[in-house]
């Protein structure tokens, strides 16, 4: 191992036979694979989100006509029942 002076004086230790263009590449294309795989990722995240999404406004839309249509029914039955006084 070398030491090769700073312009302040310091000495920095480094190996003289540094990484060589097919280590950077071979490590570019890993980053670049570990990118793809996050972004795959994350797409699935967002289409289950939007699919949990579409489900959960289904439920509330069931709901909400289920109390609108016993809401009808108790208010006919109140009037009704009242209709004969």
């Amino acid at each position: 191992m070398a030491t090769k002076s700073k312009a302040n004086g310091t000495k920095s230790n480094f190996k003289a036979d540094g990484p060589t263009a097919d280590a950077f590449k071979q490590t570019f294309d890993q980053a670049v694979r570990g990118y793809s795989q996050f972004s795959e990722l994350s797409q699935e995240n967002i289409e289950a989100l939007v699919e949990s999404a579409n489900i959960a406004t289904r439920g509330v839309e069931v709901f909400n006509y289920e109390a609108l249509a016993f809401s009808k029914q108790t208010i006919e039955d109140g009037v009704r029942s009242r209709a004969p006084l």
